[in-house]
């Protein structure tokens, strides 16, 4: 069940902010409790608001104002908020829409000012996010420092090669890539550390090393081996991605691999690579045709029988 948000107001406020604000919280999902909704005709105004709405919310949006400040209704749910507020009981979040003076009670809070009352998106977001418990705080970016997996079974130099090849080819959405695209992330190693890296993958039949016709080069091509090796090592659960694409190939008769690549989420060039991977080991029959099209002819008995 959906915790409820109080929104306490002025009733003057409605029109110009609290209405469609409250609007806005319910089309984001978010269970909105305001008195206009909420309180019929005959009903106890003291019961619906203070042993439904307030009782009963987590969260209280608290909009603060020029007339808000003044009214002793606005004051009597800002008290018992803060009673449960200490108690544990229930969050306040206090907007600002006038420029206007903060009740002492909320002083310690952080609150959001409206300036704009026309136009607020950032300022909603924040609100959303504290009613929601999110973060707006960015990922986290990649590390410098490069800790290969323990099941690899490269050096750390060789991994760390391998990944930045992997990952350039993903990126490009071809296995052929420049050997500049693999270096750019690779300045902490020495010029003769990287080319005997190259050296030893290639040695490994993980990747190929040549020059095009017409170009500077070198370029680097990424293997079908090395390319189930860097799966294995460095694509979050490579073995349950091969399971769904075999299961979609099997129960869901998908034959295109731009289909393939849509249905289970995942980048094109990598279901194209697993695919070839499936081919060179008779899981399955391709018929490729220009601009990257491939179509599953047919999957080997060996696959069916898996999820039969």
């Amino acid at each position: 069940m959906r915790d409820k948000v109080f929104i306490s107001h002025a009733k003057e406020d409605k029109p110009r902010f609290v209405l469609k604000f409250s609007e806005r919280l319910l089309a984001e999902g978010i269970d909105t409790w305001l008195d206009e909704w909420e309180i019929l005709p005959g009903d106890s105004v003291i019961d619906k608001i203070f042993n439904e709405g307030l009782k009963k919310s987590k969260v209280v949006v608290i909009v603060i104002s020029d007339i808000s400040n003044k009214k002793a209704w606005v004051r009597e749910e800002l008290n018992y908020s803060v009673v449960k507020k200490i108690s544990g009981d229930v969050k306040i979040i206090p907007v600002i829409i006038d420029d206007c003076d903060v009740p002492a009670p909320l002083e310690t809070l952080a609150w959001v000012r409206i300036n704009n009352l026309d136009n607020y998106e950032n300022e909603f977001v924040r609100i959303a996010a504290s009613i929601l418990g999110k973060t707006l705080k960015p990922p986290l970016g990649r590390i410098n420092e490069f800790v290969p997996p323990k099941e690899s079974p490269l050096s750390p130099i060789d991994s760390k090669v391998l990944n930045e090849i992997g990952q350039a080819a993903i990126n490009n959405g071809c296995e052929i890539i420049t050997d500049d695209s693999a270096r750019k992330h690779l300045s902490d190693l020495s010029d003769d550390l990287y080319q005997e890296s190259l050296e030893t993958l290639e040695s490994e039949r993980l990747i190929r090393i040549h020059s095009l016709a017409g170009s500077a080069g070198p370029y680097v091509t990424l293997t079908p081996l090395g390319f189930e090796l860097y799966g294995k090592i460095f694509i979050a659960d490579y073995a349950g991605l091969i399971t769904k694409i075999e299961c979609a190939l099997v129960n869901n008769k998908i034959e295109s691999n731009h289909k393939l690549a849509e249905f289970v989420a995942e980048d094109q060039f990598v279901v194209d690579q697993i695919l070839e991977l499936m081919s060179d080991n008779r899981s399955v029959k391709l018929a490729r045709h220009a601009g990257g099209h491939a179509w599953i002819m047919e999957v080997s008995s060996k696959i069916r029988r898996k999820y039969a």
